[in-house]
């Protein structure tokens, strides 16, 4: 009898640690699948944020962009031009100005700054560069 007894302690025993193993691994199993899941959550906000940023400069540049000419432009995103906001636009006198802007805006230079701030630097080389390769010299 204290044989059988003793078998069905050690059944019991032995049910018990698989029962804590398959648990203990199954609770591993699951803070890895929320571990992963909240990496995407934040990977898909963080691409979120950046596609919102990315809108709010297009809009911005677009705002400044608006019935302007390069010397406006420069003078809308706060470059000082040579001349005030209005008069004629040419790269010879535009040509500080401009190197200014590069200098202020330049994406290369806006890493250390936030999304929104990389977000308008680069729209506004972007506008910047394009008008410039467009002015008469």
């Amino acid at each position: 009898r204290d044989d059988f007894v003793a078998a069905l302690r050690a059944k019991r025993d032995n049910e018990a640690d698989a029962f804590k193993s398959k648990k203990k691994k199954h609770d591993e199993e699951e803070a890895t699948r929320k571990k992963k899941r909240d990496e995407h959550r934040a990977a898909r906000r963080a691409a979120d944020e950046e596609e919102s940023a990315r809108r709010e400069a297009v809009h911005q540049v677009a705002v400044w962009a608006m019935h302007a000419d390069l010397r406006l432009f420069l003078h809308r995103c706060g470059i000082a031009v040579q001349g005030g906001q209005y008069g004629k636009s040419t790269k010879r006198l535009l040509q500080s100005s401009y190197r200014k802007a590069m200098l202020k805006y330049h994406p290369d230079r806006a890493r250390q700054k936030t999304t929104r701030e990389q977000a308008l630097a680069s729209e506004v080389t972007k506008w910047i560069t394009h008008a410039w390769q467009n002015l008469p010299p």
